[in-house]
């Protein structure tokens, strides 16, 4: 058995040893100023720096070493990079006044949503490059303020960025408002932020009046008005809202456009009674709907697991309230859609699981009883040496799965398994260190950074800049 580190200096002497990029990358914000240095040799040729600048989930730390090789094709992937410092994208605008990749390092730049408010600030007002200023405004980390100096420069191919982007504020929202064009007063009509004073009014045009019709802020009175609109899309938006009245629910079951319909299916707030009345509807979509949706009645979801449409029958298998003698039976549904439904299920009783995965040959059913905490170890077993990836997969997410099963996992040909079983509480550190040299970087990089996180505390960024 292999002798797992005991502090961090046993795990850099491995990665130096192994000359470990990965594990390298993944040990440096836990250790101190001198263990650092020594993991950064590992990455001194310029393709070991590309390749972390570029790689998912590179620590923060990492990305702020390589801005010291002020390389153009690193910088330009340290200001996409979602974990470069704000700090860092600082200094790298600094950097972007000068040098033949200036304006492709400030698209980049003015979208990164940790890009410093003052940094963009100093873009937004001067820019010319319309890339650039549609990076800014599409930017959700955005600040108001920033927002709002766009906008008020008038251009016109940045103001749908604007209406559409989270970030800005009612303010930004009435300015474009002045001289926006239908589409774009549409998609201020629909963000939540819009000016309460714009949502008292019904637009004239299909397209606003339906944007309108899916605020949530929209007041009561215009989501009355606009669910007997005579657009079949305005009601479907109305019907949707959360904020459209109960009352209002029943006339719109009844309505005449299927899309309608299936909206209200949906409502966690549906009537029962109309609930009943929409699981006859001739639209298989809405009796799915009802069918999952948890305020139906027993009796209707005991009608509707007879429907001739498989998916309405998977849909009651799935539906949290659904009674367990109905669960049972759906078990031994002829389509393996259905009994997936129900192997998925975290109530369905471990005498129900047994049945189903005895003589059972769909990976979906066997891939839902893998996973669900009732099932039996010896069903568990069998299962951890499927051939399917995806059967096997779900014993991972098994919380109940013993260590035993989870061993069979460190062996397993998809290296995604055996970088999943990592995080599983039921193994041990002796186990996941069994990975430690495992032939897929990825997941060398995980069980370092595990090791990393358990056996050291974050230190504060040195001066390396």
């Amino acid at each position: 058995m292999m002798t797992v580190p005991k502090d961090l200096s046993d795990l850099v002497r491995h990665a130096t040893e192994k000359k470990d990029v990965y594990a390298a990358a993944a040990l440096h914000p836990w250790v101190n100023t001198a263990q650092r240095r020594l993991l950064e040799d590992l990455w001194g040729e310029r393709r070991q720096a590309l390749l972390l600048a570029q790689m998912e989930g590179t620590p923060a730390t990492v990305l702020e070493q390589l801005f010291a090789l002020n390389d153009a094709s690193v910088d330009a992937r340290l200001a996409r990079h979602g974990n470069t410092a704000p700090v860092v994208l600082e200094k790298l605008f600094q950097r972007s006044q000068a040098g033949a990749q200036r304006q492709r390092l400030r698209r980049y730049l003015v979208a990164n949503p940790a890009t410093p408010h003052k940094v963009l600030l100093q873009w937004v007002e001067t820019e010319q490059d319309l890339d650039v200023l549609k990076g800014l405004c599409a930017n959700s980390g955005a600040e108001p303020e920033v927002l709002g100096l766009a906008a008020q420069r008038g251009i016109a191919a940045l103001q749908t960025l604007l209406a559409v982007n989270l970030a800005s504020n009612s303010a930004v929202l009435q300015h474009l408002w002045a001289g926006a064009t239908e589409g774009i007063a549409a998609q201020i009509l629909g963000h939540p932020q819009c000016p309460e004073v714009l949502l008292e009014a019904i637009p004239n045009t299909v397209l606003q009046r339906r944007k309108l019709a899916g605020n949530v802020r929209a007041p009561s009175p215009v989501l009355q008005a606009l669910s007997t609109d005579q657009h079949w899309s305005v009601r479907r938006a109305a019907a949707g809202n959360a904020a459209t009245a109960v009352a209002l629910l029943t006339a719109l079951s009844r309505d005449e456009a299927e899309a309608v319909r299936r909206a209200v299916a949906m409502r966690p707030d549906l009537p029962v009674t109309a609930a009943a009345w929409l699981a006859q509807d001739d639209d298989d979509w809405v009796r799915q709907v009802v069918a999952r949706n948890a305020i139906t009645a027993p009796e209707v979801l005991e009608r509707l697991a007879q429907d001739a449409v498989m998916e309405v029958r998977r849909a009651v298998a799935r539906n949290p309230a659904c009674p367990a003698p109905l669960v049972a039976a759906l078990a031994k549904d002829e389509n393996e859609w259905v009994r997936a439904g129900v192997a998925y299920r975290a109530d369905v009783p471990a005498q129900v699981l047994y049945q189903m995965e005895a003589g059972e040959t769909s990976a979906d059913v066997l891939s839902g009883i893998a996973q669900n905490a009732a099932a039996s170890q010896h069903m568990l077993q069998r299962l951890v040496q499927h051939e399917n990836p995806d059967v096997r997969r779900a014993v991972i997410l098994n919380k109940m799965a013993p260590r035993a099963l989870l061993q069979n996992i460190l062996q397993d040909p998809y290296a995604l398994h055996r970088g999943m079983v990592l995080r599983h509480p039921h193994l041990h550190d002796e186990d996941r260190w069994q990975l430690h040299q495992d032939p897929d970087p990825r997941v060398r990089f995980a069980v370092y950074g595990y090791f990393g996180r358990r056996l050291g505390m974050p230190k504060t960024p040195g001066t390396i800049i």
